[in-house]
């Protein structure tokens, strides 16, 4: 699809690049930057990814890595070049954002969103947010609201045991500045479930990542990539309004082209836009156990679903 108005911002990249020789063992959050210009240079676009085991780090990927629709690529250890943030806090991170021109990250460890400074956006003692189980935050997406952003994060499933009550639950809230740190405002109220898709209801879910989205119809919604815990060949695509209610039917996560690479554990979820402009999704994997192996992969998005609204 043609991408109507391109969500990306041009990124200031506060750390040291270095070329490395390893990717973690787990790549656990994707997004896409545009190219932009920066002291009158032009700066290609590229992939940024992170890993819950490389931590204040996050790794740049050239485009040209990026496969065709329906296609993957498989990423070797030297096809990233690492980046350290100037913070020290900033582990197991689970995903990555650009907000305001520069890159954050969200840590599970500590229910934390950080950038080059330090802890920027707190999750702390929020209930329906805090690790448990094994489980923690997993997911986020940034979106332009007028003069402010909006965050969406998203916990993988909130629920010691896997209780049949529970589910992935998210939080949307708003902000103005990287500039400004902002802490937990008794924000537990406002913490939502995804309810279940049709067909799923009483299948115990986990959300890896959560995506803004955008339709004629209902305006800003929310995609979902999930999967049933109990079955690993069960994954889907889900959209949402943002208070958590299914929209529409779900859809296999990446269509049939995914066929068995649909048991591998895909973590990350972004869109994409080509140089012609075209919009689509990516995804990116943890290792695959036997090949020990990343995989990034590229799909369409349901239809008449794009990345933002049209521009004026």
């Amino acid at each position: 699809m043609k991408i109507r108005h391109c969500l990306g911002i041009g990124v200031l990249l506060l750390a040291c690049p270095a070329v490395a020789d390893y990717f973690p063992e787990e790549l656990s959050g994707i997004v896409f930057q545009p190219a932009y210009q920066r002291d009158g240079d032009e700066i290609p676009a590229r992939l940024l990814v992170v890993g819950n085991e490389a931590n204040n780090s996050y790794f740049t990927i050239d485009t040209s890595l990026v496969p065709d629709p329906g296609e993957f690529t498989k990423l070797k250890s030297d096809h990233g070049e690492e980046h350290k943030l100037d913070t020290k806090e900033a582990d197991d991170l689970e995903s990555i954002e650009i907000i305001d021109g520069e890159v954050v990250v969200l840590s599970e460890a500590f229910n934390q969103v950080f950038n080059s400074d330090g802890m920027l956006i707190d999750y702390q003692h929020i209930d329906g947010l805090e690790p448990n189980g094994g489980w923690g935050l997993e997911g986020m997406s940034v979106r332009k609201a007028g003069d402010d952003f909006e965050i969406v994060v998203v916990h993988e499933r909130n629920g010691l045991n896997l209780l049949d009550d529970d589910a992935p639950t998210f939080l949307i809230r708003k902000f103005s500045s990287t500039q400004t740190a902002v802490h937990n405002n008794d924000l537990d109220k406002q913490v939502k479930k995804l309810q279940p898709p049709k067909g799923y209801e009483g299948v115990k879910l986990i959300c890896p990542d959560i995506l803004w989205a955008w339709t004629e119809e209902h305006k800003c919604i929310l995609l979902a990539m999930l999967e049933d815990v109990d079955n690993d060949e069960d994954k889907i695509l889900q959209a949402y309004t943002p208070a958590g209610v299914p929209i529409g039917d779900s859809e296999l996560l990446g269509g049939e082209d995914l066929d068995e690479r649909r048991k591998l554990n895909w973590e990350g979820l972004c869109w994409y836009t080509d140089e012609d402009g075209n919009s689509d999704l990516l995804i990116v994997n943890d290792q695959d156990k036997d090949k020990n192996s990343h995989y990034i992969y590229r799909f369409h998005a349901p239809e008449g679903v794009y990345p933002a609204p049209p521009e004026d």
